[in-house]
């Protein structure tokens, strides 16, 4: 049986706070996206970008849960996005695919997330890829969801404004990224 702590956890301390109305607990949210890509990126503006050998998905094979491992920005800049997520024990709605050019899969969404590695170095720098912030996302077997997000765009971008859309995210965000947040 799963137990999700971190739920139980922001429940408890809604509860110590007083954060009340009518119906009982009154619980804020954040919600995060994740996209992760299994191919090198490539250069964009001078920068190489390659997340393929940090960012990866692996199935249990004995409970069947998946874990994910995905890295922040290569230059950091708003890495404290996903720290604040983590914290503050935000909805993870994980999305990948194989390569550049094709529709995502969204795999399913987690509470369960920590920070595994902290960010090495200064922010504005690009970092080798183990110096990357690194967290970690376990989805359980039976949130799995594994479906393709059929692509209601066209053009550029048009597979992340389809994930942005399946998460009820504004589409006009920069689709350049490979994450997303919203309260």
């Amino acid at each position: 049986m799963y137990i999700n702590y971190k739920k139980i956890e922001i429940l408890f301390i809604n509860y110590i706070i007083g954060i009340r109305s009518k119906s009982g607990l009154l619980v804020k949210e954040m919600t995060a996206i994740i996209t992760i890509t299994a191919e090198e990126i490539g250069t964009i503006d001078s920068n190489f970008y390659d997340y393929s050998g940090e960012d990866r998905i692996l199935k249990n094979i004995f409970s069947g849960d998946f874990e994910i491992f995905y890295s922040g920005q290569n230059q950091g800049r708003m890495d404290y996005k996903l720290i604040d997520a983590v914290n503050s024990l935000s909805t993870f709605r994980i999305y990948y695919r194989r390569k550049s050019n094709s529709p995502f899969m969204f795999l399913g969404s987690t509470n369960s997330s920590s920070i595994v590695k902290e960010r090495i170095g200064g922010k504005g720098i690009n970092a080798l890829p183990n110096e990357r912030l690194q967290i970690r996302l376990v989805i359980p077997r039976v949130d799995i969801e594994d479906i393709q997000i059929h692509a209601q765009f066209e053009g550029v971008g048009c597979y992340k404004k389809s994930v942005l859309q399946h998460s009820d995210f504004p589409t006009n965000l920069n689709v350049n990224l490979g994450f997303y947040t919203l309260l």
